[in-house]
């Protein structure tokens, strides 16, 4: 597998090579060869995320520590790829606007959601904007999510939903 970071973003599935909900092992020789460069850069996120940060593909990569999915990667400044042909970082948020395509900004997320498109959110180039930061607002990362598994996981994590029923439902049979 090879990453890209000309390659087009599909929302909640693929971005730069990467498929959501596939196994970060799968990517360990990429990951080892960045950190061979000193390009990667990894922490922990939410309580069962690890965050890695490819700093010469200008991605991020959530995973699950519980599961070793991949569940949600961003496109940061300097990626090249693009979502529906032509948005991208930098994109004028306005000219997303002047599209009609549904994008509205969620407060509590600090991102741009639409209903027509799941699994993906245009974040805006300024944390937590004021009203009248929105006609100059850019997109300054793009991100894809599986949000049935991200709402799954944290029923699971609530005991709203059985560990046991979570991980047939994501995870490869291990027997």
């Amino acid at each position: 597998m090879e990453l890209d970071i000309h390659a087009d973003i599909v929302a909640g599935k693929s971005l730069g090579g990467i498929q959501l909900l596939s196994e970060v092992g799968s990517y360990w020789s990429l990951l080892r060869e960045e950190k061979s460069k000193l390009q990667l850069d990894y922490h922990q996120g939410e309580i069962h995320t690890v965050v890695y940060a490819l700093k010469s593909k200008f991605m991020e990569i959530n995973v699950d520590v519980r599961t070793g999915l991949i569940y949600k990667v961003s496109a940061l400044p300097g990626y090249a790829g693009n979502f529906l042909g032509w948005i991208k970082i930098g994109t004028p948020m306005p000219e997303v606007w002047e599209a009609e395509l549904d994008f509205d900004y969620d407060d509590a997320e600090m991102g741009f959601f639409s209903a027509r498109f799941p699994g993906i959110s245009l974040e805006p180039d300024i944390i937590d904007p004021l009203e009248e930061d929105f006609p100059s607002l850019t997109v300054g990362a793009i991100t894809i999510a599986d949000p049935e598994y991200i709402k799954k996981a944290n029923a699971a994590a609530a005991g709203r939903m059985s560990w046991e029923d979570f991980k047939k439902h994501f995870c490869q049979d291990e027997t």
